[in-house]
């Protein structure tokens, strides 16, 4: 299973539509583009959609592990530092589409550095 299926399973067991998603902070369009396993989520979206369903348990840990998997999947390799730095502020926007400080963005290039 994706990790777009598995969210899309989510939100339907615990009845929710995409419309209520956008009421708590995720843009329905691009949400409904994540569960087609068409985007990669954000790590704000992450963060909203685990405290939306409230997840725990072995639940959050497979939530965790698809996540993961989606995302390394759907960004591209980057071969140099530099290419990396100019293309983050498009992929690390917030769900509120604000742009990254520069300290933001070094400190995803440094947590890239060390897990991928």
């Amino acid at each position: 299973m994706l990790f777009g299926d598995f969210v899309h399973n989510l939100r339907v067991t615990r009845e929710f539509t995409l419309r209520d998603l956008g009421v708590k902070g995720l843009s329905p369009k691009r949400w409904s583009a994540v569960e087609r396993n068409a985007l990669a989520p954000s790590l704000d979206e992450l963060n909203t959609v685990k405290m939306i369903f409230s997840l725990s348990g072995n639940e959050l840990r497979r939530f965790d592990i698809l996540a993961e998997a989606a995302i390394k999947e759907n960004y591209p390799k980057f071969k140099t530092e530099q290419q990396l730095g100019q293309a983050l502020p498009r992929f690390a926007r917030s769900s509120g589409n604000e742009k990254p400080t520069a300290e933001q963005l070094k400190s995803i290039i440094d947590l890239t550095k060390t897990n991928f």
